[in-house]
């Protein structure tokens, strides 16, 4: 798997959440997790659970920060259920 479909499947996997890639990334770091793009964008497929307890983090991380909007908050009023998981890909 390429970085472009890595960087494609996180920024789509972010979307729901009201998150972009850089920010991600960004807030992470500033939390010391040290996961890659590869594991985030194997997490977002095959652990959506997991993959939106991170989400949950960096969005706490830029509340924090001062760095939170209000699309952000009223995320967390409305969660996203799932992101695209091994489940959806069986036939």
């Amino acid at each position: 798997m390429t970085k472009r479909l890595r960087i494609a499947r996180l920024e789509g996997a972010l979307a729901p959440f009201g998150l972009e890639y850089p920010d991600l990334f960004n807030n992470l770091a500033k939390m010391n997790v040290l996961l890659n793009r590869k594991v985030l964008s194997e997490m977002a497929v095959w652990e959506p659970r997991t993959f939106k307890s991170i989400t949950t983090l960096v969005q706490k991380q830029r509340e924090i920060d001062g760095e939170a909007s209000d699309k952000d908050r009223a995320m967390r009023l409305h969660p996203v259920d799932s992101v695209l998981g091994k489940n959806y890909l069986r036939s």
